[in-house]
């Protein structure tokens, strides 16, 4: 399924990269939810020569809504979620609904997939915990997602049991809950393999990273409640705005609590942008990183170091960027040295600094990016 709204962008590619399937025994359903641009048109186009593209108009003006139109119209035992944006590689319907047959605890099946850019090139790697046990028991303590939604594919009988997404609008975490629900019921599980392509640009959804963070406690306070027996706050109809600060420190968060997940946010989104070239916007992350820095934490501070040092390396200033990253190394070296050895997410970032310019900055720069490359291939 892909739900889409104004689409058009890279909606051929994405229907392309599921019409190319080794696994061809499928349907592919776009949910166009109240598109203006040519949504319509582009898929219409694609069904005319491939029947088994069907198009469902909507008018729900939501991400989670349009995603229940689109799992209830599907009839396969198994559903495959594919933002509008991003690409499947061509192997994994088959891996996937090949795991699920023979994991018949696993409810819900996602993957390694790759940072792509605005054209589609790979830029870096998202590599999660795999193991059943480990990605649930994230899930359900709080822990990142350890899901990346382009990449889900879920039991259809699961999809009913939890009641499919709950619509919480004005945010991206209508994925976080649905995923939480499921691992109170069954188990959650990555395939160690990089079947998609999630594409990095400025309109990310994600990017609004406060935002985010409250709606995320809300989530798990959600589970909390929900576990011990008390009425969930976000069941239907659900909460129309995020809770406040006030009432999220109520419910025992903290503002340290609210500035390490906008610290960690932003330190994110930065690695991300640094993977796809988008180095204004990776500075404005930046920062944000800084203003949710704590000083006192020596392991804010070398993440941070490192950031900035990532930053000025990839906008062409060596000099910056070697007292940068020498003084991480100086602060906490542990934390430094994970951090240039991953600078996305996962043990393949180091592809990142690979597809640095080799002469930014002149004979200086050159020199840095040898160095730095030497060294994470020692420590990856």
């Amino acid at each position: 399924m892909i739900a889409a709204h104004n689409g058009e962008r890279y909606l051929v590619q994405a229907l392309d990269s599921v019409r190319g399937q080794t696994l061809a025994d499928i349907e592919i359903v776009v949910v166009d939810d109240a598109s203006s641009d040519g949504t319509r048109e582009i898929v219409s186009r694609v069904a005319a020569a491939d029947p088994r593209v069907r198009y469902v108009p909507a008018e729900v003006r939501s991400a989670g809504a349009a995603r229940n139109i689109g799992w209830r119209a599907c009839q396969a035992p198994f559903v495959a979620n594919l933002d509008q944006d991003d690409l499947a590689e061509p192997e994994r319907l088959e891996k996937q609904v090949t795991y699920l047959l023979a994991h018949p605890d696993v409810g819900l099946v996602g993957s390694f997939c790759h940072v792509i850019d605005d054209a589609g090139r790979k830029c870096g790697n998202m590599a999660m915990i795999s193991d059943p046990d480990e990605v649930t028991e994230s899930i359900l303590t709080g822990g990142l997602a350890h899901v990346t939604h382009t990449t889900a594919m879920f039991r259809r009988s699961v999809l009913e049991q939890v009641g499919g997404y709950r619509e919480i609008p004005g945010t991206a975490v209508e994925d976080l809950d649905l995923f939480v629900r499921i691992a109170e019921t069954c188990r959650v599980a990555n395939i160690p393999e990089f079947l998609g392509g999630w594409r990095i640009h400025g309109s990310n959804s994600s990017q609004t990273v406060m935002n985010m963070v409250r709606w995320n406690f809300a989530v798990q306070d959600a589970a909390r409640l929900r576990r011990a027996g008390q009425p969930d706050p976000l069941a239907p109809p659900g909460a129309g705005a995020p809770p406040t600060f006030a009432e999220l420190e109520e419910r025992g968060y903290s503002e340290p609590d609210f500035r390490l997940g906008a610290f960690g946010g932003h330190l994110m989104w930065v690695g991300l942008l640094l993977a796809v070239h988008d180095h204004e916007g990776a500075v404005e992350h930046l920062g944000h990183v800084r203003s949710y820095l704590d000083p006192s934490s020596l392991e804010q501070r070398s993440a941070y170091l490192v950031a900035k040092g990532r930053t000025e390396f990839a906008t062409r200033r060596p000099v910056r960027s070697v007292l940068s990253l020498g003084a991480a190394l100086a602060v906490e070296p542990g934390v430094a040295a994970r951090a240039l050895a991953h600078p996305v997410v996962g043990g393949a970032g180091r592809a990142v600094y690979r597809r640095l310019p080799g002469g930014g900055g002149g004979a200086p720069g050159r020199w840095l990016r040898g160095q730095i490359v030497n060294r994470l291939n020692r420590v990856g």
